[in-house]
């Protein structure tokens, strides 16, 4: 059963009336000012939290010039997919093939056409170039999967932007890829009787595409990260006086868009270390 919340004595089922039977105090209003502070105050703390998740999100993706440069670079490999992987020269012309052609009906390299082929090719029936032509396209496509997810962490993980699992996932699709075009080119050779194959711009810029990005994880995880950078400082009055509150910041902190040009602030790259 309920209680009153002014004197504590039970409540029962028939007391209806807004008013306690005991102390008469009325239980709606009953100390509404402090429950009005704490509601604002949880309303503070849910903006607040808000905008430090904001913050912190919009460092790990932009907040810095390599990071920017890391978001763009991270779309690159698939230019590696959609241009030219390999080129097949006959004496009617040449065949380009990318992963797109896979996927289009009218193209030689169509799923439907290809597939009987893998079938023979793991049945033992086709030849080992052929095999292993199959095994590059499987590792090239393992080395885009790796690379999405890659692209998504620098999502996800914003809460951690020293976190090295983007430059572990960008290295292991550089390694998938680097094998699978090394495969591909090295068989390539054996499965055109009546013509001339050799990798296509595609597979190069796939494999500087990953080593890139990989290179710029690298390089961003081994600079070291300033407490200022990921310290949220609210410009809303409420939410600065709740920040101080719980010690988020000091009382002496402003930020950077209210300092005053009079006083010399530290660079960047000045900023007390993590």
């Amino acid at each position: 059963m309920a209680k009153c919340p002014n004197c504590g004595k039970t409540l029962h089922l028939w007391n209806v009336k807004a008013e306690c039977p005991h102390c008469h105090a009325n239980i709606p209003n009953h100390n509404w000012e402090a429950r009005l502070d704490e509601d604002a105050r949880n309303r503070e703390a849910a903006f607040f939290k808000l905008h430090t998740n904001l913050h912190l999100l919009r460092y790990a993706v932009i907040g810095t010039p390599l990071r920017l440069i890391r978001l763009l670079c991270s779309v690159l490999p698939l230019l590696g997919y959609l241009l030219p992987m390999a080129i097949f020269r006959y004496a009617d012309g040449e065949r380009p093939f990318s992963l797109l052609q896979l996927f289009q009906s009218d193209s030689p390299f169509a799923l439907k056409q290809m597939l009987p082929m893998l079938k023979a090719a793991l049945a033992g029936a086709g030849s080992d170039a052929g095999m292993k032509l199959w095994l590059a396209l499987g590792l090239a496509l393992l080395a885009l999967l790796f690379g999405v997810i890659a692209f998504f962490l620098i999502l996800l993980l914003f809460k951690y932007p020293g976190s090295p699992a983007l430059m572990i996932l960008h290295a292991v699709s550089l390694a998938l890829y680097s094998v699978g075009a090394f495969l591909a080119g090295s068989v390539l050779p054996d499965l055109t009787s009546a013509g001339e194959s050799a990798l296509g711009i595609g597979a190069y810029l796939g494999v500087g595409a990953f080593a890139l990005v990989f290179i710029l994880d690298l390089i961003i995880l081994l600079r070291p990260i300033r407490k200022k950078a990921l310290r949220y400082i609210p410009t809303d009055e409420l939410q600065r006086e709740y920040a101080i509150s719980i010690g988020a910041i000091k009382a002496d902190e402003q930020p950077p868009e209210k300092k005053r040009s009079g006083k010399k602030e530290p660079k960047p790259d000045e900023a007390e270390p993590a």
